[in-house]
């Protein structure tokens, strides 16, 4: 009778034990994937973050440059508007025929003020914005071509350990004919800057 009880409980405990064993294992299984998913889920929030810091950085720069771009072709246009009423009135003058018309260039403009401009970068943000709790910044650099006359703006936004790179290329104002003016002077319009591509890369 002993050795039927002893193996009915032997029974009894052994399916007791795979059930434990495997509620168990389904526990840490969940707790597992809820790990997992709360990494996912903050690891997607930060790369989110860290790329509206890239965007709002490059937007930033970008209006930067624009109103820069207007500055000089507003200095270039006046001076311009300066050589052309005193080549004619020295012109006028019976002595000054030969005079050759040599007016100032937008392209020389730009290169004398954007060096200076860019002299300013890179630039360096970091934890600029006050809602942001973990360590964040944002990183603006710029390469200029002068025989392409092509700006490249880089932004780099880095929230936590998450980084996302916005690249944009710009095309500067540029310079074209447009016939006489009423004086048989050329006559000039000014094509103003365009983006040429803007885009996300992976920083490699």
């Amino acid at each position: 009778m002993d050795k039927i009880l002893r193996n009915t409980r032997g029974s009894v405990i052994y399916p007791s034990f795979m059930v434990g064993l495997f509620s168990l294992l389904l526990f840490i299984s969940i707790l597992a994937l809820i790990a997992n998913e709360s990494l996912a889920v903050q690891s997607y929030t930060n790369s989110i973050k860290a790329y509206y810091l890239a965007e709002t950085g490059m937007e930033t720069t970008l209006y930067g440059l624009e109103n820069a771009m207007d500055k000089i072709i507003f200095e270039y246009l006046s001076d311009l508007r300066e050589y052309k009423r005193n080549y004619l009135l020295e012109s006028a003058d019976n002595s000054n025929k030969s005079l050759k018309f040599s007016p100032p260039q937008l392209d020389t403009y730009l290169k004398r003020s954007l060096r200076s401009e860019m002299s300013l970068f890179p630039l360096v943000y970091k934890n600029h914005v006050s809602t942001y709790k973990q360590e964040h910044s944002c990183r603006i650099s710029i390469d200029y071509n002068f025989k392409t006359c092509i700006i490249t703006v880089e932004s780099i936004g880095e929230y936590d350990r998450a980084r996302k790179f916005l690249i944009t290329t710009l095309l500067l104002p540029t310079e074209q004919p447009d016939g006489l003016d009423s004086f048989d002077l050329p006559r000039i319009k000014i094509q103003p800057f365009q983006i040429l591509s803007y885009y996300q890369s992976l920083g490699l």
